[in-house]
């Protein structure tokens, strides 16, 4: 979305500089505004890379080390690779083949940053309760099943965590 805004702001400094001359206010807004996208858009890689590590640290430490609470932490530090790392490796490739593989794994990478990026976002987004806050004796929480008489390993964590916590057997 930044970088749509700073490509619209460009064309639209571009495509209209005459009246915008004339109107210094306006140029002004359209200026701050183009910065401000350039901003969002050189800090949002920093920022996603130090909240999927601080929150990766705060899963592994809340539910222990286990392949699945590796994901966010894992992500940080290929992301943090793929920044710093991978434009030296492209500047390498001098033939045609290499050439071609860096271009499609960086477009990949590309796509499934982006992916997660918006799938951060939104998840960000939906921790906005526009609702007032309800006062409720239970809730229940979906998203871990029973194999047969077993529970899974994730609810079995849960549940030893939970009654680590609060002192009960289970």
């Amino acid at each position: 979305m930044m970088v749509c805004l700073a490509v619209f702001l460009f064309f639209t400094l571009s495509e209209y500089a005459e009246w915008l001359a004339a109107h210094d206010l306006v140029i002004g807004i359209l200026i701050i505004m183009y910065i401000m996208a350039i901003g969002c858009i050189i800090t949002f890689p920093a920022v996603l890379i130090l909240v999927f590590l601080v929150e990766g640290i705060r899963v592994i430490r809340h539910e222990g080390i286990k392949p699945a609470n590796l994901l966010s932490v894992l992500f940080s530090i290929l992301l943090c690779i793929y920044l710093a790392v991978w434009p030296a490796i492209g500047n390498l490739g001098k033939n045609a083949l290499g050439t071609t593989l860096y271009i499609i794994i960086s477009f990949l990478a590309v796509y499934v940053l982006s992916l997660l990026a918006m799938y951060s976002l939104s998840a960000v987004l939906n921790l906005f309760h526009l609702k007032k806050k309800r006062n409720a004796d239970y809730i229940v929480v979906l998203g871990a099943g029973i194999i047969g008489d077993k529970v899974t390993p994730l609810l079995a964590a849960r549940i030893e965590k939970e009654c680590d916590s609060s002192g009960k057997t289970p």
